[in-house]
C-alpha cells in the first residue's frame, strides 16, 4: 500500500502490517530524508488519509506529516545523521479530521482546514527574531553602546549568525512560527 524511500538507498515496497490501518518500517541510520507514497493502484478514500510518524531510540512517536489522494506522496527531513542505530516508520490510515488535527494546519489532508498564520504575521516574527538578535550587537557610530542621536551600527557578521541560528531553529521545529504568541 506504500513505500518509503531514503536516498541512496533501495525502494522499500513492503512495510510491515501491524492491522489493516497501520503499517511500520524500521530504516537503519543514518537517514537524512525520506519519502513516503502510496504505491500505484492504491487509493485512500477522500474521506481518510495516512499520517507519518517517526521514533527515534528511546523516544515516543512524532508526526512528521501526512499523504492521502489529494497529495499521495511527501519528502520529509529526518535529519538523523549523528544518530547510532534505528528509526521506525510508521503509517496509519485515519479519518482526515483526525490526520489534519495532528498535523496542525491540515496542509494536503482533504477536510484539513486547521489554523493558518498568515503571511504578514510570519514576516513579523521573522523579524522580530532577527531585531531581538541584532539590537544585542548594536553600537553607536562613536563606538559607545546605543546612545540616542547616533546612527548604531551592527556588524553585518551578526547577522549572518542570526541566519545561521534562524535556519537552525527552522531545520529543528519547521513550525515554531506558527506557534510563536498569540497573533
Amino acid at each position: 500500500m506504500f513505500a518509503i524511500i531514503c536516498p541512496g538507498r533501495p525502494v522499500i515496497t513492503s512495510l510491515h502490517s501491524i492491522n489493516p490501518t497501520t503499517f511500520v518500517q524500521t530504516l537503519t541510520l543514518p537517514v537524512n530524508h525520506i519519502v513516503v507514497f502510496l504505491l500505484p493502484d492504491t487509493h485512500i478514500p477522500p474521506t481518510h488519509a495516512a499520517s507519518v510518524h517517526i521514533q527515534f531510540p528511546n523516544q515516543p512517536f512524532r508526526i512528521l506529516g501526512a499523504i492521502s489522494a489529494a497529495k499521495p506522496s511527501a519528502i520529509f527531513r529526518v535529519d538523523a545523521k549523528a544518530l547510532e542505530g534505528e528509526v521506525v516508520v510508521g503509517v496509519s490510515i485515519e479519518e482526515a479530521g483526525n490526520v489534519a488535527w495532528k498535523v496542525g494546519e491540515g496542509a494536503g489532508v482533504p477536510g484539513g482546514k486547521g489554523k493558518q498564520v498568515e503571511t504578514v504575521v510570519l514576516a513579523r516574527r521573522i523579524i522580530t527574531d532577527a531585531f531581538n538578535f541584532l539590537s544585542s550587537f548594536a553600537s553607536a557610530a562613536d563606538g559607545s553602546r546605543g546612545e540616542r542621536g547616533w546612527e548604531e551600527l551592527v556588524p553585518l557578521k551578526a547577522f549572518r549568525d542570526w541566519w545561521v541560528k534562524f535556519e537552525k531553529k527552522i531545520e529543528l521545529d519547521p513550525g515554531f512560527l506558527e506557534r510563536e504568541g498569540e497573533d
